[in-house]
């Protein structure tokens, strides 16, 4: 696994996708488990990441970037519109 998730906070590991490749489909299961039990000193994270992807999984769906952007795009202009206000 990639040393920058020793770095990620709980935020962003909920949203990397490889991470919930392997919360939700167990994807690259094996190198998941070594890197965890490797640095231990993320594994509350971890697991606590687990555990928030899990509980929205059933209302969690993955989406692709130019519809994540577009999103984006419309709370921006929601904030902007009632900043004026």
């Amino acid at each position: 696994m990639d040393k920058k998730y020793l770095e990620y906070n709980l935020e962003e590991l909920i949203e990397d996708k490889q991470f919930i490749g392997w919360v939700l489909k167990g994807h690259n299961n094996s190198k998941w488990e070594e890197f965890v039990a490797n640095n231990t000193q993320v594994s509350t994270k971890i697991k606590q990441a687990k555990e928030i992807i899990l509980l929205l999984r059933d209302s969690y769906e993955v989406l692709d970037e130019e519809s994540l952007l577009e999103m984006w795009k419309n709370i921006d202009h929601f904030d902007q519109q009632h900043i004026k206000k």
